[in-house]
Formats: structure tokens, sequence, C-alpha cells
């Protein structure tokens, strides 16, 4: 969810050419904390506009000549046609573009909102999106608690089935387009420009990624469609494996240590799409939401208190044994580590991005346009010295004794 920040202010009136700015308006914003890994498509760039920090998505060049810009601009002002309601919930939910970004007569991208504290953590001394994959067990940390990650899926659908109320479809359902917050456990769904509607069609060619083309095959953009990705993808980190295509007798066990057996089967039937149960989802996202969470540990006494214990009574050799305290919860297990986490992790790894700067095509216009008449000035100036400098030298050496 963004800061807290006035309203976007338009450049004209409310169509989709009215939420476009120029490069030059953007300046480079410094945070050496944060970390946002680069995407296949764009890079990203820490910038302000008007006094409010956005993250400017430049565009690929290869990525730019596949998109449709006037799709974007509806994509863009359709957020801003919505009413005031609406539209601050969409707000807390997605990080919808709020601006096209054109420089030197052309589309470079778009700023979208930054994420807010809570859907960041803390990574080596940095700050980065929490993605769903945060919540896998991997060989440096342990998987989230069950009820944290039904709790969070909860939310995701309910976020899901709320955009296809709009009317808007999804599409790119993956791990990392969907950050999490600690410890309010709501979703925050990123990557919005590859959403489409009724209202802009397809921004750019629609392409699943890998992962989700080999969960749910060869598909069009649907409702359907995203909520199959959405239970592929809630079995897959329940058993804390996300190369799993088809669950067995093996996987429906372990995933049954994190979820209900039941929600395991309506889950496996909306993935390979058996069944199309909106008001199923709806009830598996309320109890997954109002769930309490299991009760802590015992903590053990102080240090001070176990010093001098208590005495125990001898029981008789009549009397029963006393009953045994029941083992306090265990923290859940370590996810097993297996190859396909390591190729995962080889093919997900991307370096970190360089210094929040602006691109280096986007700085060079600006520098160009700055020197249009300081070029001149410095010219006109070497001229004058070097002139003086020559009338000097032609001075005779009287001259030069009666200066």
């Amino acid at each position: 969810m963004p800061d807290e920040t006035p309203e976007e202010r338009p450049r004209a009136d409310a169509d989709a050419a009215s939420w476009s700015i120029d490069s030059e308006e953007l300046r480079p914003a410094e945070d050496a904390l944060l970390h946002i890994d680069e995407g296949g498509n764009a890079r990203m760039y820490l910038c302000e506009y008007q006094g409010r920090r956005y993250l400017f998505k430049h565009y690929r060049e290869r990525f730019l000549a596949e998109v449709d810009e006037a799709a974007l601009g509806q994509l863009v002002a359709w957020r801003h046609r919505l009413p005031a309601e609406i539209r601050r919930r969409l707000d807390r939910s997605a990080a919808w573009p709020a601006y096209r970004v054109r420089g030197a007569g052309r589309l470079r991208g778009v700023l979208i909102p930054l994420a807010s504290a809570p859907f960041l953590r803390e990574d080596g001394g940095h700050r980065t999106p929490r993605s769903i994959y945060d919540m896998m067990g991997t060989y440096r940390r342990r998987a989230v608690a069950p009820h944290v990650q039904r709790s969070v899926f909860g939310h995701a659908i309910e976020t899901m089935l709320w955009l296809h109320e709009l009317g808007v479809i999804v599409n790119d359902v993956q791990p990392e387009n969907m950050l999490w917050a600690d410890p309010a456990h709501e979703v925050y769904l990123v990557d919005c420009d590859s959403m489409l509607s009724g209202a802009w069609g397809p921004v750019a060619p629609l392409a699943a990624p890998d992962l989700m083309t080999s969960a749910v095959g060869e598909s069009a953009a649907s409702a359907e469609v995203d909520l199959a990705k959405l239970a592929s993808l809630i079995l897959r980190v329940a058993i804390g494996d996300m190369s799993v295509t088809r669950f067995g007798t093996a996987e429906r066990e372990r995933a049954a240590e994190v979820l209900p057996p039941e929600a395991v089967t309506f889950l496996e039937d909306a993935w390979h799409r058996r069944r199309s149960d909106v008001a199923g989802w709806r009830a598996l996202a309320a109890a997954w939401i109002t769930a309490p969470a299991p009760p802590p540990a015992e903590e053990a006494p102080p240090a001070t208190e176990q010093a001098t214990p208590p005495p125990q009574a001898t029981p008789s050799p009549q009397a029963p044994p006393p009953p045994q305290a029941p083992p306090p919860p265990q923290a859940p297990p370590a996810a097993r580590i297996r190859w396909s986490h390591w190729l995962e992790a080889a093919r997900s790894y991307r370096p970190a991005p360089a210094p929040p700067v602006l691109p280096p095509d986007i700085a060079f216009d600006r520098l160009r346009r700055r020197l249009r008449w300081t070029g001149p000035v410095l010219i006109l100036g070497v001229v004058a010295l070097g002139l003086l400098g020559l009338a000097l030298l032609l001075l005779s050496p009287d001259a030069l004794k009666g200066i």
C-alpha cells in the first residue's frame, strides 16, 4: 500500500492524454537501503514527481516495440475515473500506474507507487519487497507458519475476486507479483500494466511466464485462468516446491499439513479447471482471513524463579502418576531442500540494480537541453579570453613597460 499522499493532478482534463508526463519533470531520489530487482521488460528507478516518491518503470527497447501506447493510456486513465472510495481501495491493493512517462517525443515507461513499509523486508541490511516466494522454506530460512500462509492467501483470493468484479483480469499471476504485509497479511499486487480489461485491452502481447505455463498450459486470459493460476500457486507454496505440475498422493499429504484436506481437493479441482465455483472461493477467503492464530507456546519462567523450585509432593504408591503436560507447539519444520529449489533460485536470480539515478538516455536528454544556451556562452567566453591573450602578445616591449 502506498504512503498517504495528496491526489495526483491531471494535466488538463480526465482523458488518457492528460495523465502523461515528460521525463524532464522527474527528479532522482536517494534511498541506499532500498533494493528493487529488475524485471524482464523494464528497469526500476526511484524518483520524485510533484513532491511524491514513485518508481519509474523504464521499459526496455525490445518491449517498447510491442507496447500499445493507447491501451496503456486508457489503463492509466481508468484508475483516475474510478469513484474515490474504489480508487482508494485499488491503491491499497495494487501498484496501479499513475502516469505514462514520455521523453524525446516517445513513450519511455510508467510511474508506479512505491509499496509501503509493511510490504518490505530486511535482507542483508537492505529493504526489498516481501513476495510470496518468501513464505516458502529455503536453505536460509524456515517456511512461515501455516496459519500465516492461509491468511495471506485468503487476502489474495479476496483481492483477485474484487478485481474480477471490476472487470479486470490479473493475467500475470506469479509469486514475484504478489507482495504480502507483516503482520497484517494483506496483499499488494504489482506489474499491473500487464492486467487487462475490456476498457483498454492488452497493453502488450500476452505471454505467461514459464512457471505458470507449466501449471495451467497455454490459455487465453480469463477470470477462470486467473483462479487456476492462484490455486496452483497456493498448493505449490504449501508443499514448498514451485516446480510441481501435477499432484499425487505424496503431494496431497504434504499439502494437508498446511491446508485443510477439503481445501486441497477444492484447489486441485480449480487448478485443473474441473470446477469454477466463485462462491467456494469466497468461502475459502472468509475462513482463512478470519481464522484465529494458534495459541503461543508457554514461556519458561525466569531464571530467578527456577533457582528455588517448589518442593514436590511424593505420591503414595497407590496414587496414580500425575498427568503429563502436553508438549508445546513446535515451529513448522524447514522445507526439504530439493534440487528444484536450487534450479528455481538460479533461474530467478537477478543482480541488484544500479544506484537510484535516472536512466542514462533521459539524463543525457536533460543535459543536452540545459546546454542549449550554456554552450554558446562558454564558447564566446573562451574566444574573448583568446583575443585578449593575443593582444597582449602583440604589444611591444616598450608598451609593456609602460603598463
